[in-house]
């Protein structure tokens, strides 16, 4: 399963400009309105997730997801905070990295197949390293349409 397979080139965030875990719900959220979503259906998805548990995996990731009605394929939206966002990660670490995963309802084995590959690749520190190394978002996105 590849990232490219799923990411909207649009929706690539090279450094957000949000500083706690609420305004980067609201900010991730608006980068859905490149994939076509609404923004605030969104964010009542990824609130409505993460009034269930953080869902920041340790080392710098977050991935929050949620499934959406009326939705016929998968979208990932990516984003980086450069300054970091305090997310209640199990390791107490800032979140850099946000790999936003929005599914179909009907689309669990799909959904869960994602969110395993993206944790696979957080442990990969060749993939964190080349995530923080790029400049712009033309290389992040470029590298992250090729992983």
């Amino acid at each position: 399963m590849h990232l490219s397979d799923f990411l909207c080139s649009a929706s690539i965030l090279a450094d957000m400009a949000a500083r706690t875990k609420d305004d980067a719900i609201i900010e991730l959220a608006g980068a859905a309105v490149a994939a076509g979503l609404d923004k605030d259906k969104v964010r009542n998805v990824l609130l409505e997730r993460e009034s269930l548990g953080s869902t920041a995996v340790g080392s710098g990731y977050a991935i929050p997801h949620g499934k959406m009605p009326g939705l016929e394929s998968i979208i990932l939206i990516f984003a980086r905070s450069v300054a970091g966002i305090d997310f209640n990660a199990p390791d107490s670490k800032a979140c850099h990295f946000f790999f936003v995963v929005l599914a179909p309802e009907d689309a669990a084995g799909q959904h869960l197949g994602l969110l395993g590959s993206i944790a696979r690749l957080a442990k990969d520190a060749t993939f964190k390293n080349r995530l923080l190394q790029a400049k712009n978002t033309e290389e992040l996105t470029a590298f992250l349409m090729a992983s």
